[in-house]
């Protein structure tokens, strides 16, 4: 597929090629999910055989076959076919450089690019359903070891890139696989890291550094890079490997200012990234649509806005390298005897001298916080987001009673009820607040994403109490894990009618009115709250 150089030719085949690429990748989906490549790694098969050890129809298989060798995936000579040597290196469970955690990856992306038309026309992702649907665990799994797949691919290039002469402690942002810290401890063997990332990805990290045999080099710490101080002073390197593409561009300056504190005099932070040239690739570009599809706030940043994150922290000596076509790494020092940025007071709205949000002591006007959590929530997709007065949140006994007897989810969440605060907990709870912020969105996973959201958006503002309450049953994963400690803590809020709050009078005491979803999956607005202060 593609090899004709046929973009400035007027037959068309190119675009006939364009077409037709979903179905060069869903054999190669269908080819490693039934194992086909495993059974050609014991000696070449004829289709009947291959058809035999899978368990598959034999007159499909060997045309599956064909198509293989179209692609150049499988070799044939007489009746028997084996792996082309490609295949053989990377398609095949157990190689070293087998691929096809990536491939299953890709294939679990599919079904949301099939509605990239319903996305570019609301801006909005559309692959959340499809990926909500698998087990939260199998998903987790697939996606970390798709990443190391693709992080083998370059990982010594990056390494190679970098100078790492007296570097003794590096930071791995989200290094979940740890492929690269891996690469990076090979070249420098002085040098000792700790992977920053979520509890559960820690637990496959583990695995895949034991595996590695680097553990005594490597500390793993559970916590959240977005959030979480970094330290002062500790690092000579910090990496930030494919996690800015994930965020929107003010937690990435925040991230920036923080990496800045945690380097010590002469560290440098390293960004590896997809990135947008001035004339785009066509791997970034792809790459790009892939995080308007999957994510909410995700997307390719350019060279220039990237250097500008940096810049604004206090780096020095901003370069780039080119990796690959579309990817790259970002460079900064931290000059020496430097040790925090400097930032000026707040002058406006969650801004600090580069005009980006930040975490001061004191906390920013109220109003101007509202403000920007407004603009926030309605740019996610709210479409109603105001400031109420707390005293106007009605608590009714009686809303437990409807989660118990109408919500297929009571008792499968630790933030539904039983689990979640009883009306008598909530009306003290709320005793403890004036003000709080109350917005609508068309989806449960919206409002809750934006109560987690706005409530971290808050609490950097200096509004340390800020609290977030969702809707519906939480969703984050597949099965809760009741009886124990709640997986994702930093993302998982109870729903306003878990915690016993008549929503509908509520919003009636703030001047809105909510129509019910008259049957179960009918379109209806969620709401969700963020108490302030």
């Amino acid at each position: 597929m593609f090899k004709r150089d046929a973009r400035s030719s007027s037959n068309g085949w190119y675009i006939m090629d364009i077409c037709r690429g979903h179905w060069a990748a869903q054999v190669l989906f269908t080819a490693v999910d039934l194992g086909l490549f495993d059974i050609l790694a014991r000696g070449a098969q004829t289709p009947a055989r291959v058809a035999a050890a899978l368990g598959t129809h034999p007159e499909a298989t060997a045309r599956l076959l064909v198509a293989l060798e179209g692609l150049g995936l499988v070799e044939r000579e007489g009746e028997f076919y084996r792996n082309a040597p490609l295949a053989g290196r990377h398609l095949v469970r157990g190689r070293d450089a087998y691929l096809g955690h990536a491939v299953h990856h890709f294939a679990n992306l599919a079904e949301g690019w099939s509605r990239l038309g319903e996305a570019v026309r609301t801006g909005r992702p559309v692959g959340f359903e499809a990926v909500e649907r698998a087990n939260y665990e199998e998903r987790l799994r697939d996606y970390i070891l798709a990443m190391g797949d693709q992080a083998r691919l370059k990982a010594d290039q990056l390494a190679a890139a970098l100078d790492l002469s007296g570097c003794e402690r590096i930071l791995d942002l989200g290094g979940g696989p740890g492929v690269y810290t891996v690469a990076l401890l090979k070249k420098e063997p002085r040098a000792r890291a700790t992977i920053l990332d979520l509890a559960p990805t820690l637990k496959i990290t583990r695995e895949l550094i034991e595996a590695a045999g680097m553990m005594e080099r490597v500390e793993l710490c559970a916590g959240d890079f977005t959030r979480d101080e970094l330290g002062e002073g500790v690092y000579d390197l910090v990496l930030a490997s494919n996690v800015v593409h994930i965020y929107d561009a003010a937690t990435n300056r925040q991230l920036m200012d923080r990496v800045f504190r945690a380097l010590r005099p002469g560290g440098q932070v390293v960004i590896h990234d997809y990135v947008l040239a001035e004339k785009p690739s066509l791997e970034a570009a792809l790459f790009d649509l892939n995080m308007l599809v999957g994510t909410l706030t995700g997307r390719v940043y350019g060279v220039q806005e990237m250097g500008s994150w940096l810049e604004d922290a206090g780096f020095e000596d901003v370069t780039y390298h080119p990796l690959t076509a579309g990817s790259g790494i970002l460079k900064g020092r931290k000059r020496s005897g430097e040790w925090t940025a400097e930032v000026e007071p707040l002058t406006g709205p969650l801004k600090n001298k580069g005009g980006h949000v930040t975490g001061p002591a004191e906390a920013v006007a109220l109003d101007d916080l509202v403000e920007h959590l407004c603009r926030v929530a309605r740019e996610a997709g709210a479409t109603e987001a105001r400031l109420i007065d707390v005293k106007t949140v009605t608590v009714a006994p009686w809303v437990r009673w409807k989660c118990q007897y109408g919500c297929p989810g009571y008792g499968r969440s630790l933030t539904c009820p039983p689990f979640s605060p009883r009306p008598g907990e909530t009306e003290k709870v709320l005793d403890c607040y004036r003000t709080g912020l109350l917005f609508l969105a068309p989806a449960s996973w919206l409002v809750r994403y934006l109560a987690a959201h706005l409530e971290h958006l808050a609490f950097r503002a200096g509004y340390y109490r800020a609290f977030g309450l969702g809707a519906g049953p939480c969703g984050l994963c597949e099965e809760c894990n009741i009886g124990g400690a709640c997986r994702r803590p930093g993302e998982a809020r109870p729903s306003l009618e878990a915690c016993g709050i008549d929503v509908f009078q509520t919003l009636r005491n703030n001047g809105l009115n909510l129509t019910p979803a008259r049957e179960p999956g009918e379109p209806c607005s969620r709401v969700g709250l963020v108490l302030l202060e």
